[in-house]
């Protein structure tokens, strides 16, 4: 992939407004207003998941960060909304996307069915990295750190939990489980050169 894209299904993604769904000191930015005339980045109005179809989606108006299809207890005013999903696979055929160099999933929870919709790529291992987010939210969703493990494994790739200036690729263990987070990245096995720099050997 020699180009960015980026899949939000929330109402303020792509609005003719063009509202915010970029945060910054300055206050609200707007991705689309960013990226406009950029040939070399692709907004997508849908989101990802498992496979085509819809979900219902919990959408926090005034931070849509905390929009996601699972419900968090204690989240307040939530609107329920509708959005088109997506599986990756597809994405990718269609487009003709022959490797994705980094892949970036922000997904509050849905992780799991991101990664299954990518199910065929990345047995492939036409993915070089993924990063993904292990949180709290992972309590509600019941993907757990652990599955992130086995997930992975299956497909060749290693998972290092992300450090300001290194990655800690380390095998999984219970004590792990934390719900901290908030960040790891799975590398492909074969990218020894890479593995290595990242875990600052």
């Amino acid at each position: 992939m020699r180009c960015g894209r980026a899949s939000a299904p929330g109402p303020d993604s792509f609005s003719t407004s063009l509202p915010s769904i970029a945060r910054s000191d300055a206050g609200s930015v707007s991705l689309a207003r960013n990226v406009a005339g950029n040939p070399r980045v692709r907004l997508n109005p849908f989101g990802l998941g498992a496979e085509e179809g819809s979900a219902v989606l919990k959408y926090a108006p005034g931070d849509d960060r905390l929009t996601s299809a699972v419900e968090v207890v204690g989240t307040r005013d939530l609107v329920s909304l509708t959005a088109r999903i997506r599986a990756g696979d597809d994405y990718v055929r269609e487009n003709g996307v022959e490797r994705v160099d980094f892949l970036k999933i922000d997904v509050e929870g849905m992780e799991g069915q991101v990664l299954a919709g990518f199910g065929r790529t990345l047995s492939e291992q036409r993915v070089r990295v993924v990063q993904f987010e292990y949180g709290q939210v992972n309590a509600f969703s019941r993907f757990l750190l652990r599955d992130f493990y086995e997930l992975f494994d299956g497909y060749g790739y290693l998972v290092g939990k992300i450090y300001p200036h290194r990655v800690d690729f380390r095998r999984y263990d219970y004590i792990h489980e934390d719900f901290i987070g908030p960040n790891y990245l799975a590398v492909r096995r074969g990218e020894g050169g890479l593995i290595e720099s990242l875990a600052g050997h």
